[in-house]
Order: structure tokens, then C-alpha cells, then sequence
């Protein structure tokens, strides 16, 4: 039976469960935009149901045959909304390892990560440039030994849950604070 220590709840999307041997990190991947693409999905989905339901035997076959693109993008794009409302990422810190799952629905990225390999932990800014102006987010790396820069999460709304989660997971694996790329 796992024992939990405390939990702290970082954001409606971001927590942190420390136990007696482990760190979980959870975050939900849902956002205000999830709802809108969710109704653009039904509309989109929705005209292909339309447009197969009016064709008949006598239909051109270039008029049955030029939706399956479409029919496509429809099907991935239930698929990612369906990610996008259920999922979480789920990192598991432990001693040995890190984990990182994405669940209940399969997606690419999980991973794990040896603790022996880490020789740094780092948090990151990054600006995303538009016409609507900047946007940031910030991120949780690790560099292994041998140079690899993984991405642990990534997505946190400020700063400051950047260097909170950052200082979590040093403290809990005894990584020393160094600069970045010493």
C-alpha cells in the first residue's frame, strides 16, 4: 500500500503527490480550447455523416472517393479531442527511474528515463511568436550524461510552477542546482 505524504494541487491542471518513495506529477491535458475543437469536430464529422447519406448507387465515384481525405482528418481529429478531454501525463519520480506515461488513451511519448542517466534537471521558457502576438509556456528538461536533452513536461502555465516542479524534483533526487550546460 503506497503512503501518501502530501499532495499539493499546483493549478486545475497541474498536481504533485509526494509519497515515501516516489514523486507523481499529474497533468491534465484539457484547456479552454478543448470544447471549441470539440464542437468543430461534431460539425466536421458531422457534414461527412451528411454528404455520405445523400449519395447513391448512381453517385460519380470521384464524389464518394474525394471525402476519404476528409474522412481521415475526421477520424484523427475525434482522436485527438478524445485525447485531449480524457488524458493525462502521469511522471512518476522515483529513485531509479523516471516515468512518463500518457493515459487513459494511448499516445506517443511515453518513456522512461534511469536516474543514473540524469546529469541535469532544468527548467525552460519558450515563446511562441503569431500574429496575435507572443505567447509562453515553460518546460521541465533533463540532460543525460551522454547529452540527450529530454522534455519531462511541458505546457506549465508560469514560471514559477516551472521552478516549483523544477526544485521538487532536484530536492527528492538530491540534484545538485548547477547552471545550465556545466
Amino acid at each position: 500500500m503506497r503512503k501518501e505524504k502530501a499532495e499539493l494541487e499546483i493549478s486545475e491542471r497541474l498536481q504533485i503527490h509526494h509519497f515515501e518513495s516516489y514523486i507523481e506529477i499529474v497533468r491534465a491535458w484539457r484547456s479552454w480550447t478543448t470544447p471549441l475543437l470539440a464542437v468543430f469536430t461534431v460539425f466536421w464529422n458531422g457534414l461527412l455523416v451528411y454528404w455520405y447519406s445523400i449519395l447513391n448507387e448512381n453517385s460519380p465515384l470521384i464524389v464518394i472517393l474525394f471525402p476519404f481525405l476528409h474522412v481521415a482528418a475526421g477520424i484523427s481529429l475525434a482522436y485527438y479531442v478524445a485525447a485531449l478531454w480524457l488524458n493525462k501525463t502521469h511522471i512518476y519520480i522515483g529513485a531509479e527511474k523516471i516515468v512518463i506515461q500518457h493515459k487513459p488513451i494511448p499516445w506517443r511519448g511515453n518513456k522512461e528515463i534511469p536516474v543514473s542517466a540524469i546529469k541535469q534537471l532544468y527548467a525552460k521558457e519558450k515563446i511562441f511568436h503569431s500574429a496575435e502576438g507572443k505567447s509562453i509556456s515553460h518546460e521541465i528538461h533533463v540532460i543525460t550524461h551522454n547529452g540527450k536533452n529530454i522534455k519531462l513536461i511541458e505546457k506549465l502555465e508560469s514560471g514559477e510552477q516551472a521552478f516549483y516542479l523544477e526544485q521538487e524534483i532536484k530536492k527528492f533526487l538530491k540534484i545538485k542546482d548547477t547552471p545550465r550546460g556545466k
